[in-house]
């Protein structure tokens, strides 16, 4: 996932603040990417 600088700097502050890993935050925003153009977003909590 390619993320602008200024995204970048405030993830990683994010990260830091919350204790979250940079893989799971990924994967997270990658999942939620997948469905967010679809009409029906069944599965997405199970994906989560």
């Amino acid at each position: 996932m390619t993320l602008a600088d200024d995204d970048r700097q405030l993830l990683r502050a994010l990260r830091e603040q919350h204790g979250v890993r940079l893989d799971k935050v990924l994967k997270l925003l990658e999942t939620v990417r997948d469905y967010e153009l679809k009409d029906r977003r069944t599965g997405v909590y199970d994906a989560l």
